[in-house]
């Protein structure tokens, strides 16, 4: 069962900063401004990389997607994870298989390297992989895994970027694989620029090398046995973006990513077993509908492994949890239910269900912390019936609604929640994305605060950390069908967003108050440096080599005046005249061209961009 999220936190390590620069077409605001997104992830060198070269995770982990570690703090110690005595079917089908083959195949038990989870949205296959990820690290099966997501988190968990290089870095933490560590490290001193090839150079230079090379120095019987891959649908590309930046559609990514598995899971000297899950999108499914016949195990969670049963059993505990917090009676949710002529709410929202667990969170995180006692929150939740309707998510859909219209302006509401999904694939500082969004101190509890089932908006310490409890969300949002009249439609989304969230504008001429209102909210904090770097290449991006926009004339001299008030290095004037004619971009492959990180921001800062990019050329 998936238990609420609720203690998610996005971590940075080393000095990572990430911002979202927008460049807006349609401003109606004066201090709250931007439109178009973009988001970059900055990882700036670590002291520690460099300390010990030759060890090749000090060399690996500025290549690492950290959140993306089954076990990060960016998941979080309530990640999704199966309640007790729950899913244990299919958890023993795929650990029966991992550890033993598909005995129902007898003839494919040696060749069957893969097994593909797959189910609807809301099934909870993110909280059976979480679940088997931990009981297999515990055992020392686990020799890697990446759970990718595009709805939080850290910008790099919805990119294969850094697949390959974050399952390398896990397989060099395993002693047991001896030698394996010394060969990537070779391979990292034969090819100092493998990082930036396509995956499956990679793949070939840091682990199926590697591998031929060790075989046969252990006991390959020792070894962690399991491969896991969370997620798959939630890859988008290079950058996290529907097309990377080779212009790969997503299905075309997922596609790539699964044929590199299949590669690896057919070589010899390869001895995991991998599981994938995946929501079962066209691209997937007919990726691994043209293998051959029992090339591949599939699981699809359905009815077979009875979720009814557990979805009862959970909900069930919870309720009575409640009870026993609030010195409730034993049993206290059957008055309100049989008032509803409902005789056994547990079993009835598993009926309602539709095999879709996130409904029982959902319903469950309602119960829990909604507006006021328990009682009147469940005898709330039980009136959002269902309407009669094929629609398989309609029982989640009257509970989504039925939620969001506890908002005192439920359309503004979802404004709102459209903009948090927006940025919440990213380590932005949830008081700036707060101080953007409200228009008068207190907005974001009352707008947001009767929603605390659907978002999170508020650390135990009463900071702000916006945070959607599951992506299904984003799906009822982004469907009119679904939706309603609850429904914003993308250009009302971006003139709403234009007027809040980001500057520059190319065609609105701010003037020093709005540079000055936002580079004020900047200088409250130490990740500063990457909000201004951006804003500072972003202003100049389309000008004419000949002339300037004037609003890049009026944020680039308000964010210079801003640097040298606040120390730091500024464009010399060669630099200056170079950036005029040919803008000079943030960052370069190139390591022999420097960049804008190089040129612009505090001295500590720039001087170590300056080292990393001299290391690459040693």
């Amino acid at each position: 069962m998936e238990p609420p999220e609720d203690d998610q936190r996005v971590t940075g390590t080393g000095n990572t900063y990430n911002t979202i620069v927008d460049n807006s077409k349609h401003d109606s605001s004066k201090h709250h401004l931007g439109d178009n997104h973009y988001i970059t992830n900055h990882h700036y060198p670590s002291k520690e990389s460099s300390a010990s070269p030759k060890r090749p995770q000090n060399r690996l982990q500025n290549h690492v997607s950290r959140g993306a570690l089954h076990n990060s703090a960016e998941r979080g110690p309530h990640a999704p994870k199966c309640f007790p005595e729950t899913r244990v079917a299919v958890q023993q089908e795929i650990i029966s298989w991992m550890k033993h083959g598909d005995r129902t195949q007898p003839e494919a038990k040696t060749t069957q390297q893969i097994l593909w989870l797959s189910g609807p949205a809301g099934s909870g296959k993110t909280a059976i992989m979480g679940t088997i990820a931990d009981e297999c690290h515990k055992e020392g099966s686990l020799a890697a895994g990446f759970f990718f997501s595009s709805f939080g988190g850290s910008p790099d968990r919805c990119s294969k970027r850094l697949f390959i290089t974050t399952l390398v870095y896990q397989l060099t933490q395993h002693e047991v694989i001896q030698g394996y560590s010394d060969e990537v490290s070779a391979a990292l001193d034969r090819d100092p620029l493998i990082f930036t090839k396509d995956l499956q150079a990679q793949v070939d230079a840091l682990i199926l090398i590697p591998f031929r090379n060790v075989a046969s120095r252990s006991d390959r019987r020792a070894w962690p046995q399991l491969f896991l891959v969370d997620g798959l649908d939630e890859c988008k590309g290079d950058g996290g973006s529907m097309q990377g930046a080779s212009g790969d559609s997503k299905g075309e990514v997922h596609r790539e990513i699964l044929s590199i598995l299949l590669r690896v899971s057919n070589d010899p000297t390869f001895p995991f077993r991998i599981i994938v899950a995946s929501r079962p999108e066209r691209a997937i499914e007919g990726y691994f509908s043209l293998l051959p016949l029992g090339a591949t195990k599939k699981v699809f969670l359905d009815s077979k492994y009875s979720p009814e049963a557990d979805m009862e059993l959970y909900a069930r505990a919870m309720l009575n949890h409640i009870g026993m917090e609030c010195g409730l009676v034993e049993g206290w949710y059957s008055n309100a239910g049989q008032a509803l002529g409902i005789e056994d709410v547990p079993f009835y929202w598993a009926k309602e269900a539709s095999e879709q667990f996130v409904y029982v969170a959902t319903v469950i995180r309602y119960v829990k912390s909604g507006l006021g006692t328990p009682h009147d929150r469940l005898e709330r939740v039980l009136n959002w019936r269902q309407s009669k309707s094929s629609n398989p998510f309609a029982a989640l859909d009257a509970i989504y609604t039925g939620i969001l219209q506890t908002s005192p302006e439920p359309i503004l509401a979802v404004k709102w929640i459209n903009t948090v999904l927006t940025y919440d694939n990213h380590e932005e500082i949830p008081w700036y994305l707060s101080a953007l969004l409200e228009t008068s101190p207190g907005q974001t509890g009352y707008l947001l605060g009767p929603l605390s089932s659907l978002i999170r908006t508020v650390r135990e310490d009463g900071e702000p950390d916006f945070h959607s409890y599951h992506k299904s969300l984003s799906d009822f949002l982004e469907d009119p069908q679904r939706s309603g009249e609850l429904y914003v439609p993308d250009d009302q989304a971006n003139i709403f967003q234009s007027g809040r969230v980001f500057p520059p504008s190319y065609n609105h001429h701010h003037d020093s108050n709005d540079i000055n209102w936002w580079l004020g909210l900047h200088k409250l904090e130490d990740d500063a440096p990457a909000g201004v770097l951006e804003a500072f290449g972003q202003a100049h991006g389309k000008c004419r080599w000949f002339a300037c926009r004037p609003a890049c004339r009026v944020w680039r001299k308000g964010i210079l005046r801003f640097a040298k008030a606040n120390r730091w290095r500024v464009p010399t004037m060669l630099e200056t005249l170079q950036d005029r004619f040919k803008p000079i971009p943030l960052v370069y492959e190139d390591p022999q061209k420097i960049a804008l990180r190089e040129i612009l921001g505090p001295p500590e800062v720039t001087s170590e961009w300056r080292e990393h990019r001299l290391s690459q050329l040693e």
